[in-house]
């Protein structure tokens, strides 16, 4: 059995499909060198490319395939002398991108895997080192086992690769603020759950500790019914998905005629994510800005007011679930839900979002309104359009701001900084840089030293999870409006539990490298350091991003650009330890 082999970084990425000559596709029998600090991680990959099918597995488990007598391939690593470390191997499946292609994308928790003949497959190695791992230089290898069915096992290859554990501990905290919206709903439909049901939260705790994981500091409540129309699926004929987010909130109108307010799910939810640790912000959906598709029949319910906010109770005396029509009716739910958060003491926490509106007239008519019925919470709202940012609105405290605006106008982060909390979005624009499939792996890194130089808080992404009907095949819910990845982070899997993309791990990787320069820049005081260090993987200025058609043609894609940086500056901080 002749395998090839090779060690390269984690941003790595294979693509399969409309071009793929009979040669290897890599420079075979390479190492990896890698370097961090205490209670921190790196990551590499192995890459294997075969002539014939195969199984693959990364554990000692048997491996036969169910019809025919396919060669078995076993994957192990070991780095001897770090007993306080933490090492894992998980198996990359490939989904479908839009352009017909297939890109390695989700980490899979099945640890054997059939790996189709001169397919390159792709193992993600992960190190995480404990506070008490000693620093210095370990020296590992990843080994490459052969058999067929009931032969022993003789060795293909091994590969070589080192890890270097520097002094030091970054801070508790990225002090990055992460915010990636949950759509609680799509959880619940794509695992066939009750929606606000026990199996629900134990589904919804779950996927907050990945979102935990990377540092998410906002829950995300919906307090009205479809506030974003069901993202346009009204529209589409080819590949609709179920896309609808429902509210959190249930109303029940008494034989009397007074309504009821049911917070039980919602304060479940937020208590929940305050457990995980997802405790810096609420972000409440569904009241203002509503989008809306009324040629769809998705448009406004009310009698006597034009906004489209849609509350559905049920009505005792009839027996019928209804909604809410009446101007009046509709205040006093509103000024139940600022009650509620006050008296849990969340209201310091709570902001009413507001999703691109797109009239400023009407926004501001809303705002007005609401601020007089929600006198205990901030207004938050993102921004695509330039004339929303033109008239001020003294009751928003936070702007997030769409990146192709704000590199529009490169006085904008300024202006905007000097009064409010700022961050920047992407969704389903620009191409790039965005998180979708057919980005770089670098461009996703990349977002959070984009943030660096903008001078914002943070990072907005508009779905963590609102998985079309088919998550694992062709990802695309409606190309372009939707390109596939943009609607997910991680994937459904079967037990119940997230599986991670290369995507996810790349935009935790940029998170860490926040974290590397802004504890750079305290330790040393050398304020302004991070944009200049920054500045160093551009190859055009900011402004210029937009006029560029692909990444490399404003960045540097190598994965060594990256790593020189921010391996200096943990070394430097290591000395100063």
């Amino acid at each position: 059995m002749e395998i090839a082999c090779t060690l390269v970084g984690d941003m790595y990425r294979g693509s399969y499909g409309n071009y793929n000559p009979w040669t290897v596709p890599f420079e075979q029998n390479q190492s990896a060198a890698l370097c961090c600090g205490q209670k921190d991680r790196a990551s590499f990959q192995l890459l294997l490319y075969c002539h014939e099918d195969m199984m693959v597995t990364v554990d000692k488990a048997p491996a036969l395939h169910k019809v025919w007598p396919f060669p078995v391939c076993r994957i192990d690593c070991s780095l001897p002398g770090s007993e306080d470390c933490k090492v894992s191997l998980q198996l990359v499946e490939d989904v479908r991108d839009d352009d017909g292609n297939y890109k390695a994308e989700i980490l899979l928790r099945e640890t054997r895997k059939y790996q189709e003949r001169l397919r390159t497959g792709q193992i993600w190695i992960e190190i995480e080192t404990g506070a008490g791992m000693a620093p210095g230089l370990y020296e590992g290898y990843v080994r490459v086992w052969g058999c067929r069915l009931f032969e022993d096992e003789v060795p293909v290859c091994s590969l070589p690769f080192s890890l270097r554990v520097l002094p030091v501990v970054l801070p508790a905290g990225s002090g990055f603020f992460l915010d990636i919206w949950q759509h609680h709903t799509s959880l619940a439909r794509t695992y066939g759950t009750r929606l606000w049901g026990e199996e629900h939260f134990v589904l919804m705790g779950r996927y907050l500790e990945a979102l935990a994981s990377l540092g998410q500091g906002a829950a995300t409540v919906i307090v009205s019914e479809a506030p974003w129309s069901g993202q346009w699926s009204a529209w589409y004929r080819t590949n609709p998905s179920d896309v609808f987010e429902y509210n959190m909130i249930r109303v029940t109108r008494d034989r009397e005629g007074d309504f009821h307010y049911d917070f039980s799910a919602m304060n479940r939810y937020i208590r929940l994510c305050l457990e995980k640790g997802v405790d810096q912000e609420i972000e409440i959906f569904g009241l203002y800005g509503i989008w809306t598709l009324p040629d769809a029949g998705l448009g406004g319910v009310l009698k006597d007011g034009k906004e489209a906010m849609r509350v559905r109770y049920y009505d005792e005396e009839s027996g019928c679930m209804r909604y809410i029509r009446k101007r009046r009716e509709l205040d006093d739910y509103i000024r139940a839900i600022d009650r509620e958060l006050f008296e849990r003491g969340w209201a310091r926490l709570a902001q009413v979002a507001c999703d691109e509106p797109a009239d400023g007239a009407v926004f501001k008519k809303e705002l007005d309104h609401l601020k007089i019925l929600m006198p205990h919470v901030r207004f938050k709202v993102t921004v695509c359009r330039k004339e929303m940012l033109e008239e001020e609105y003294a009751d928003i405290s936070d702007y997030v701001v769409n990146l192709p605006l704000l590199l529009q106008d490169k006085d904008l982060a300024l202006r905007l900084r000097d009064k409010y909390r700022l961050q920047y979005y992407t969704a389903i624009e620009p191409p790039h840089p965005n998180t979708f499939l057919s980005c770089h792996p670098a461009e996703i890194r990349f977002l959070p030293w984009l943030s660096v130089l903008l001078g914002t808080e943070g990072y907005l992404r508009w779905a963590a999870w609102l998985w079309p009907e088919k998550a694992f095949d062709w990802e695309s819910y409606h190309f372009q409006k939707f390109r596939a990845g943009g609607m997910q982070l991680v994937y459904p899997g079967k037990d119940g539990r997230p599986l991670y993309s290369l995507r996810y791990k790349q935009l935790q990787r940029g998170i860490r490298d926040y974290q590397i320069l802004k504890a750079y820049e305290k330790k040393t005081g050398k304020a302004g350091a991070a944009p200049e260090l920054a500045q160093r993987l551009l190859r055009l200025p900011l402004e210029r991003i937009p006029e560029c058609r692909q990444a490399e043609e404003f960045m540097c894609l190598e994965q060594s650009r990256f790593d020189e940086i921010t391996d200096a500056l943990l070394e430097e901080l290591a000395d100063l330890e």
